[in-house]
Order: C-alpha cells, then sequence, then structure tokens
C-alpha cells in the first residue's frame, strides 16, 4: 500500500461536478495555502513536501477520480497560524495535462449538506492518505533500502506473469525520490540485488524479471499472492 497510486478513490464526486473540467498543463504547482479542492477528472499529480532548503520529497500519485488539496478547507485561522517560517510546505504537481475540477468551500459545505456520503467519502480517504503517510514514515526510518525496493516492486507486479515481472512505470529519478534514496543509490542496491541473483534487469527496460520469488516477498515482507 505504501508506494500504490490512488486512483479512483473520491470517484461519487465526479457525480456533482457541475460543467466543463479546466484545463491545467503539465508542470503546474498547486499551492497548500489555497482554499480550493480539485478533483482529478483525468491526468496524474503527485504531492511533494517541500523543506526550507529547498529538498523535495515526493509523498504519493494521484490518479483519475481523486480528490486533493482538500485539508486548507478544512482547517480555521488558529491552525494556519501554526505554519511557521521554516516549516515544510506542501504542494501538488501536474505530472501530465490534468482535467480538473474546483470546489470552493462553499461548494464542499453545500455538497455535504445535501449529500452526507460525499463528506464521509473524503473522511475515508483521507484516513488512507494518514496511513500512507505513517507507513512512509515507519519505511524510511525502520527499513533497509532493498526492502523499500522489494514493497515499490511488489506494487507493480505483472498479474499471472511467468516468470513474476515488475513494471518499472516511473524514471530512475522518480523511484528514488519515491523511496527516500538517492537515484545513484538506488541504482547501486538495484544492482547488487541483481549480483545475488534476486532479479535480472537492463537500465533501459521497463520491466524487472524476479527469480527468487520466495526471497523477494520475505524481504517485501508480504505473503505470496496464489497461484
Amino acid at each position: 500500500m505504501s508506494f500504490t497510486e490512488l486512483v479512483k478513490h473520491n470517484e461519487c464526486w465526479r457525480d456533482v461536478v457541475a460543467g466543463r473540467p479546466r484545463l491545467w498543463k503539465k508542470g503546474y504547482k498547486f499551492a497548500d495555502d489555497t482554499a480550493r479542492m480539485y478533483f482529478l477528472v483525468s491526468g496524474r499529480v503527485r504531492l511533494v513536501a517541500l523543506a526550507a532548503d529547498g529538498g523535495e520529497k515526493t509523498l504519493w500519485y494521484l490518479g483519475d477520480g481523486c480528490c486533493f488539496n482538500e485539508t486548507p478547507l478544512f482547517e480555521d485561522n488558529q491552525e494556519k497560524s501554526l505554519i511557521r517560517t521554516g516549516d515544510a510546505r506542501f504542494y501538488h504537481e501536474c505530472m501530465e495535462n490534468c482535467y480538473l475540477h474546483a470546489f470552493t468551500m462553499q461548494d464542499v459545505k453545500r455538497l455535504g449538506k445535501e449529500q452526507p456520503e460525499l463528506l464521509l467519502n473524503l473522511c475515508q480517504s483521507y484516513a488512507t492518505k494518514v496511513t500512507l503517510l505513517s507507513q512512509h514514515l515507519v519505511s524510511l526510518s525502520l527499513e533497509s533500502q532493498l526492502t523499500r525496493v522489494c514493497k515499490y516492486l511488489a506494487s507493480r507486479l505483472v498479474p499471472e506473469s511467468a516468470p513474476l515481472r515488475a513494471r518499472r512505470d516511473l524514471s530512475y529519478r522518480e523511484m528514488a525520490d519515491l523511496l527516500g534514496m538517492h537515484r545513484i543509490s538506488l541504482y547501486k542496491v538495484m544492482r547488487q540485488a541483481q549480483d545475488q541473483g534476486l532479479w535480472d534487469f537492463d537500465k533501459n527496460s521497463d520491466e524487472i524479471v524476479i527469480l527468487q520469488p520466495s526471497v523477494f516477498f520475505e524481504e517485501a515482507h508480504i505473503v505470496p499472492p496464489l497461484a
């Protein structure tokens, strides 16, 4: 779950989208202090933490049918005053051209009164995001680099593949950022595992062949899927 892209977690909000969605170009960044919630009609965005020294950390990716930037809608002025100079800030970035619909605070309150299940859906997806953040924290603090790589690849296994294969659908830079590693460190870990016979891959390949599935799943702390 830690490295699973969120897709269609807020699909019920699609039914209340009014008018044509607006196009936001690839690379557009949404600040975390804007009182607007966005519904991703189509496209892909990522959530990034930005440190005071300019360092960035990708937390997760969002696909079609997801809402984002809902947090500012539920903050009050006292809570906002807790944001101090030097704290990490967050923003969402369009990874490709995205069609979005924006909801104001008034929109969300009105729709929530008319259809309470919409607010329940936001609570459920918010709980998922909190769980993801907790898992990220545990992974970065307690797990080895190899375990983090195995967990990521386990979330991208090709169903019913024989031999077992995993998709590498992010660049090495994006993958390293998501796993909290330097790109060179990531590639070194993957090459060492290849030398040990755990998997086989080519630098330019978009798939990785898992040669020792039992060892792979044990390293990822995951129960192997039933054959």
